[in-house]
């Protein structure tokens, strides 16, 4: 399943959205990239980052290993989860854009500080 495959199917009205969201984590790093897992788009390195969903009506982005990012911690909705934060990406302005890009780059750096 393409990026825009997903987006259409899932997405609606969130498309820009996602499709802003999936860029941003693209260019982050250059080891990244995104497979299809569980029917959601996930963006890996070492081992999984991200993946990106629209739950409840609201697009969000997923970061695989929050609990560990103490830094980014209160970012995140962790309502029914021990290890995965989601931060919804509806909405996005000035704020909530340098949000997305301070967990994008959180994600990769404690990535690239893990053993494989």
């Amino acid at each position: 399943m393409t990026h825009d495959e997903f987006s259409e199917k899932k997405g609606g009205a969130f498309t820009n959205e996602l499709s802003l969201v999936h860029r941003l984590i693209l260019d982050a790093h250059p080891a990244i990239y995104r497979t299809v897992k569980y029917g959601y788009p996930f963006y890996c390195m070492k081992k999984n980052l991200f993946y990106l969903d629209v739950q409840k009506d609201r697009p969000l982005l997923a970061l695989v290993y929050a609990y560990k990012m103490t830094d980014v911690i209160e970012l995140l909705d962790f309502t029914g989860r021990t290890q995965i934060g989601h931060y919804f990406i509806d909405n996005l302005n000035d704020k909530k854009l340098a949000e997305v890009g301070l967990l994008i780059d959180t994600a990769v750096q404690f990535d690239l500080g893990r053993k494989r």
